[in-house]
């Protein structure tokens, strides 16, 4: 009875939140995507610098002084199970 009234209000609203919802989550897709190749290039320049580092070690340095090289200021590195 009602529905020749209802269905065209109900189109007439529902077509533009549609719109308004696949609009928003494209967007949202963008900035995932934006945020995920940021951390991508974060995680390949600390990966670059860790390689530097060891290279720049003497060729027969053990690792723990290549981790001693990787430490910031005032940091110690965990003692060796053998080093008693």
């Amino acid at each position: 009875m009602f529905e020749p009234v209802i269905a065209p209000i109900i189109s007439s609203v529902g077509k533009p939140l549609a719109k308004s919802l696949i609009k928003s989550g494209l967007l949202l897709y963008e900035r995932g995507r934006e945020t995920a190749a940021e951390l991508g290039e974060i995680f390949e320049d600390l990966v670059a610098e860790a390689k530097v580092e060891m290279e720049a070690a003497e060729p027969g340095a053990s690792a723990g002084a290549v981790m001693a090289t990787a430490l910031a200021p005032g940091e110690e590195a965990m003692p060796r199970a053998d080093a008693a």
